[in-house]
């Protein structure tokens, strides 16, 4: 089994729970949290690979294509809140990524391409090579990733659907099926990224269209060919065609608005030792008060 991890994502949900720091006040509990998740999914799952991918920036082809992609992001639109968990999670991030190099897990990335991209792309390799993948991310743009092959859990404590896999799918969208994601959520748009989507068109109608005529193009083709009469809401799918289809573009992670060309996977030798004085130094107990225990499900990986 291998595990895909959505670090950044990660990063920020760990930092999210609880308020662990160290004596003179730097936050540690993003630190703690990413750590214990990694190791329990390694356990959950019985994974023998770990990749953790990490954002790299914005998608230059998603800008030229919408210059407002992930405006609301910017640190200048967000609350004081806000801020300030940004700047805790980036301050702990180059301790994570040390301790993730450390633990012998691969990382991934590359200047300019986003970390959804990169877990898309190992996730493909996954089912081309017949082999069991879990995404780990509580981004919903994943699920239209999902296969017999490769499966979503959510980094959330959700009561119900927190593992979506290609047997429960449909059940948990109401008889929706996986190929058919990435046109149900494109006709909503995505306000997290700024994806436009279109303006009156929600779950309800998205699946109802859906489920009725099994993709959008196909209900498109009986409506211009004239067998269909699109009612007063269908009707803003036309009106909004040409951003419908810029939605698709964006969110799209079977033919991502990426460029690969500055990719790397990378993975050292474990340090264990080093990992036990990250903890000790960042005053982590949970982590080098019975280091043994703890490191062994890291030492198990292949």
């Amino acid at each position: 089994m291998i595990l895909l991890i959505d670090g950044n994502n990660l990063a920020f949900v760990s930092n999210s729970v609880g308020a662990l720091s160290r004596s003179d006040g730097f936050p540690t509990q993003g630190i703690s949290n990413f750590l214990k998740s990694v190791r329990s999914y390694i356990g959950l799952f019985e994974a023998n690979k770990v990749f953790i991918a990490w954002d790299g920036g914005k998608s230059k082809k998603r800008l030229a294509r919408l210059p407002t992609y992930k405006e609301g992001r910017a640190v200048e639109k967000k609350t004081p809140e806000q801020k300030m968990n940004l700047e805790e999670v980036l301050a702990q991030i180059p301790f994570i990524k040390q301790a993730v190099a450390d633990l012998g897990l691969y990382q991934l990335g590359g200047p300019g391409i986003e970390g959804d991209d990169m877990i898309a792309l190992m996730a493909k390799k996954a089912n081309q090579m017949g082999e069991d993948a879990v995404i780990i991310s509580s981004d919903s743009d994943f699920h239209q990733l999902v296969t017999p092959k490769v499966s979503i859990y959510s980094t959330m404590n959700k009561k119900a659907g927190r593992h979506i896999t290609f047997d429960n799918f449909s059940k948990i969208y109401d008889g929706l099926r996986p190929d058919q994601f990435l046109e149900y959520k494109a006709l909503q748009g995505d306000t997290s990224d700024d994806v436009p989507g279109i303006k009156g068109i929600g779950p309800a109608t998205a699946l109802k269209l859906l489920t009725a005529f099994d993709s959008v193009d196909k209900w498109r083709h009986l409506v211009d060919g004239g067998s269909l009469n699109p009612n007063k809401t269908q009707q803003k799918i036309i009106d909004g065609w040409e951003t419908f289809q810029l939605s698709k573009a964006l969110i799209n992670l079977h033919t991502p608005l990426a460029d690969f060309s500055t990719a790397k996977i990378e993975r050292q030798e474990p340090n264990w030792g080093a990992v036990r004085q990250m903890a000790v130094e960042m005053q982590i107990a949970a982590i080098f008060v019975d280091f043994a225990n703890w490191i062994k499900p890291f030492k198990e990986l292949s």
